[in-house]
């Protein structure tokens, strides 16, 4: 339903545009939740993964009203930037500890 959707109002291409943005960000948020690994943002880390990629590929399954909502947009914004940003958060809090 998504999918199909996807392909009707923006073609193939919008389709594989999809797809290579959301491998692109879960390839690196899986080299982040394992650079985390063995610190107490690694389970956070993990958490945020599974998030996006649920929302991104498998919501996508109950069609593209999921997006059109400003919400569910917002927070998988402001999840890949928390994301994005823990090994920063990470080596702060690692050197105030020392």
């Amino acid at each position: 339903m998504g999918y199909g959707a996807l392909v009707w109002e923006w073609g193939l291409v919008g389709l594989a545009i999809w797809i290579w943005w959301g491998l692109s960000l879960m390839r690196q948020s899986l080299r982040i939740t394992l650079a985390l690994a063995g610190t107490r943002f690694f389970w956070l880390a993990a958490t945020i993964s599974y998030l996006l990629f649920s929302i991104i590929f498998l919501w996508l399954f109950l069609g593209l009203q999921v997006y059109q909502n400003y919400v569910t947009a917002a927070f998988v914004w402001f999840l890949a930037g928390v994301l994005l940003g823990l090994p920063k958060i990470a080596e702060e809090s690692s050197h105030r500890e020392r």
